[in-house]
C-alpha cells in the first residue's frame, strides 16, 4: 500500500491476529513526513493490537514504525514487530505525546530501524506527564540503539529481556524509571536489584 495498512479513528478497536507487512513499499525511499506504520492511530482512546506479525512497513526513515499510536488505555501485546523502517513500537504523538495508561508485554520487537540515522530501533515511549506506561514480559533487541527509549512520564518496566547496540539498554530524557528483573548483555542504566546482567 502507499501508506498506512491499519489506520485507526475511532476508539476502542482492536487489531488482532493479522499479518500487516509493506505498508508504504512503492514509496521508497520517501523522505518527507508521511505516516506509512503497519498500524496508525493517534490520539485516539481503547487501541489494542494484540497477536500480530508486523513487518517491513515503512518508507520514510525516521517516522514510519511497526506500531505508532497514541491516546489513552492503550493495549500492545503478543505481537512480533521486525523489519520495520523505524521503531518497532512508538507510544508517541507529535502534537503533545498523549500517552495514559498503556500496556506493551509480552512482545518480541527485533531488526527495526536499520534504515533510519537516527538510532531508532526498538520501544520508544513518551507518557504525557504525570502518567505511567507500564512494559514487561518483553524481549527487545536493537541494532542500532538502545532497545528502549523516551521520554517525561513515568515507565514502569519489568521482566523484559533487552539487547541494545554498544551496551546501552535505555536512553529516556526527563522520565522517571521505574525498572526490576531484567536480564541484559550490559548493565543497565536505571537498574534495579534483581537485574541479571550475562553474556
Amino acid at each position: 500500500s502507499e501508506h498506512e495498512n491499519v489506520d485507526i479513528y475511532s476508539p476502542n478497536c482492536t487489531i488482532r491476529n493479522c499479518w500487516i507487512h509493506d505498508a508504504g513499499i512503492n514509496s521508497r525511499p520517501n523522505n518527507n513526513a508521511q505516516a506509512n506504520a503497519g498500524v496508525h492511530s493517534l490520539l485516539v482512546n481503547g487501541t489494542t493490537v494484540e497477536y500480530c506479525l508486523l513487518e517491513n512497513n515503512g518508507s520514510t526513515p525516521g517516522y514510519d514504525h511497526g506500531v505508532y499510536i497514541s491516546g489513552s488505555n492503550l493495549t500492545v501485546r503478543g505481537n512480533v514487530m521486525r523489519g520495520n523502517w523505524g521503531f518497532g513500537l512508538h507510544l508517541y504523538n507529535p502534537n503533545g505525546g498523549s500517552v495514559i495508561n498503556a500496556k506493551v508485554y509480552d512482545n518480541l520487537i527485533y531488526g527495526n530501524g536499520s534504515h533510519t540515522i537516527n538510532n531508532w530501533d526498538g520501544v520508544y515511549i513518551v507518557p504525557r506527564a504525570g502518567n505511567t506506561v507500564y512494559v514487561w514480559n518483553n524481549t527487545i533487541l536493537a541494532q542500532n540503539g538502545p532497545p528502549i527509549q523516551g521520554a517525561y512520564g513515568t515507565v514502569c518496566r519489568t521482566n523484559n529481556i533487552v539487547l541494545g547496540a554498544g551496551g546501552s539498554m535505555f536512553s529516556v530524557v526527563r522520565q522517571t524509571t521505574l525498572a526490576d528483573y531484567h536480564l541484559s548483555t550490559a548493565k543497565l542504566t536505571s537498574s534495579g536489584p534483581h537485574d541479571v546482567v550475562s553474556t
